[in-house]
């Protein structure tokens, strides 16, 4: 019966040379705020059984704060999706959010560059060759 689960993970790290974040924080104007030298990190794992699965993972960012070795989380995405798979055919489940990490460490600042977004999928997919 443990034969049937198979567990898969993977741990991304890279470097993003240039971000452009738009806010719009109420009564106010739009900002537009440019980082050079932005990382993250991307763990996700996925366990299978059979035709059943489910996948979490997370996407950290971070700014380059002091030197190359200080890193200032910003962002936080979190995904969760489930589904069933026949073949070539998958049909699933998806969350998305994303949340600000700095500004909520930062205590009594107001919260800037604050990008909370969430959004649900249902999806059918149609895998044509190669790896899924």
């Amino acid at each position: 019966m443990l034969e049937a689960f198979i567990l898969s993970a993977y741990l991304e790290i890279g470097w993003i040379p240039h971000v452009d974040f738009t806010t719009w924080e109420p009564n106010s104007r739009r900002e537009v705020l440019i980082i050079t030298d932005s990382f993250y990190a991307d763990i996700d794992a996925k366990l299978s059984f059979y035709f059943l699965w489910i996948r979490a993972g997370f996407k950290v960012y971070a700014w380059d704060a002091v030197d190359f070795f200080s890193m200032s989380p910003h962002t936080l995405d979190s995904r969760v999706s489930f589904g069933l798979a026949f073949g070539p055919v998958t049909v699933g489940h998806r969350h998305v959010c994303r949340h600000p990490v700095m500004p909520r460490l930062r205590g009594s600042e107001p919260i800037r560059y604050a990008n909370d977004s969430a959004e649900a999928e249902w999806f059918l997919r149609v895998d044509i060759g190669g790896e899924r």
